[in-house]
């Protein structure tokens, strides 16, 4: 029996109906589908946006943290090395002026020269934090002139000679002979400060042994180094004794004085005169540290 086309319409429509319908569905649920995985896309973008804001906010919060811990750590350090010469100071003077004390011209010179020492040794503080807030703030100046290494360093070292001499230590000088009649364009003040800054921290660490200071040529470049048979640098914190406020765990063990802040201000006043200074140091045999400065002037900015 033949089906009327009516009748065959009658089923076909509804059909194609349905079709059109399942076919309008999968269409928008492939637009749907597409528009979640760009959504869970964005979405997945900014959770890693938030992640990596999340890491620099630690940072910076951890680099607070260890600023505030400095800030803490240097204004202990400060009051502390204030406070010694200072009490220092008024307890000699004290003595001195108290009349009641009878005092032998010897014992008066004694104290007369502990409150001389103090002193210096305050007025040292204060230079140095007035040269790290001058470095801080870019308003340090620098006095450019033709200096002759050697002699500089001559005469730096005979203001060591006697403190040197008290601990017992050895001074070797290697003064190359080329550079006696050579000059380094350079501020002399300033290239003073470096020699006396290492020297300094050289006879601080060194109980026995020696320190060699030395100065030679290469290329166009002079080379000043200190060497010294001292208490050593651990390797762990090398990178960071040229830090503010930073000082070496067998310094704080040995109760060594000091504020860290010598061994900043010279790398600082060395790389703002175009140079560059190196430590090789090993634990329990010593440290050299040396200084290369370009024999043009070649200054570069913090």
């Amino acid at each position: 029996m033949k089906i009327p086309i009516i009748a065959k319409f009658e089923i076909i429509i509804p059909i194609i109906s349905i079709l059109v319908i399942i076919s309008i569905l999968v269409y928008f649920l492939v637009i749907k589908k597409k528009s979640l995985e760009q959504e869970l896309a964005l979405l997945k973008k900014q959770i890693e946006i938030l992640e990596i804001q999340n890491k620099q906010l630690q940072q910076e919060f951890s680099n607070v943290l260890e600023q505030s811990k400095s800030r803490m750590t240097f204004l202990a350090s400060l009051s502390h090395e204030l406070r010694t010469p200072i009490n220092s100071l008024i307890g000699f003077a004290d003595i001195l002026l108290d009349s009641k004390i009878n005092l032998s011209e010897q014992e008066r010179q004694k104290y007369l020269n502990y409150i001389s020492i103090n002193s210096r040794r305050l007025l040292i503080l204060i230079n140095d934090i007035v040269d790290l807030a001058k470095i801080d703030s870019g308003t340090i100046i620098f006095d450019y002139s033709e200096v002759n290494i050697n002699e500089e360093v001559r005469e730096t070292v005979n203001l060591f000679r006697e403190r040197i001499k008290s601990k017992h230590l050895d001074l070797i000088l290697e003064l190359e002979t080329e550079l006696e009649t050579q000059y380094l364009y350079i501020d002399r003040n300033r290239f003073n400060q470096i020699i006396s800054n290492l020297i300094t921290n050289a006879i601080k660490f060194t109980e026995k042994g020696y320190i060699k200071i030395s100065t030679r040529k290469d290329g166009d470049n002079f080379v000043f180094s200190i060497e010294d048979t001292g208490i050593g640098i651990p390797e762990g914190e090398i990178d960071f004794i040229f830090d503010e406020f930073k000082r070496s765990s067998i310094a704080i063990e040995k109760s060594i004085e000091g504020m860290g802040l010598g061994l900043p201000i010279t790398k600082r006043l060395v790389e703002l005169m175009g140079g560059e200074i190196r430590v090789k140091s090993q634990l329990g045999i010593g440290s050299t540290f040396t200084v290369i400065l370009p024999s043009k002037r070649e200054t570069s900015k913090i």
